[in-house]
């Protein structure tokens, strides 16, 4: 094989992995608000929970769910749903910390991975958050949002993504109660 034609080749491997490599962070990105989707927050639960393994330092979850979501999408449309899914997202990532791992699985939800931090650093987060999302006015309609939020840490016993994410959302269904008057 001659010489021009092995760069070639190596030419075309190179462009095939570079596309390759792009769909694979397609395919783990929410395309509406550009957080990782469920399989990228996954793939990124994977790699913090081991970190925490290997540094022996806790993992927190919050698990975010935006109060009368459907409200907003009935009322204004789905558009505003989506500029406010959007925004929120923004919003969401300026309020943690670059540590942290803000995804958004889908629908009204978000789970933040908290690398190095307790359940009690995970409460104070999500307060830090929900205050701040009180003083936030969106622009548009005067618009107003609430959430409520669950947490939970590895430091309770929990050892897989999987029971951590269950339990703050279970957490987040409580405070949900809470805050709606037990509906």
């Amino acid at each position: 094989m001659s010489q021009a034609r092995i760069k070639s080749l190596e030419a075309l491997v190179k462009k095939l992995k570079q596309q390759l490599a792009k769909a694979k962070e397609r395919s783990c990105t929410e395309s509406l608000t550009g957080l990782p989707n469920h399989r990228g927050m996954e793939l990124e639960a994977k790699r913090a929970l081991a970190q925490a393994n290997r540094s022996d330092k806790p993992l927190s979850v919050l698990f975010v769910d935006l109060d009368f979501f459907k409200k907003i999408n009935d009322t204004y449309g789905h558009s505003v749903g989506d500029t406010v899914l959007r925004r929120f997202a923004a919003f969401l990532r300026k309020k943690v910390r670059k540590s942290d791992v803000v995804t958004h699985p889908g629908g009204d939800e978000f789970v933040v991975i908290l690398p190095a931090t307790d359940l009690a650093g995970a409460h104070y987060i999500a307060d830090k958050i929900s205050d701040a999302l009180l003083r936030e006015r969106f622009t548009w309609r005067n618009l107003k949002l609430s959430i409520s939020v669950g947490a939970a840490s590895t430091l309770e016993g929990f050892k897989t993504f999987q029971g951590l994410k269950s339990l703050a959302d279970r957490r987040m269904y409580t405070s949900k109660r809470k805050r709606n008057g037990g509906r």
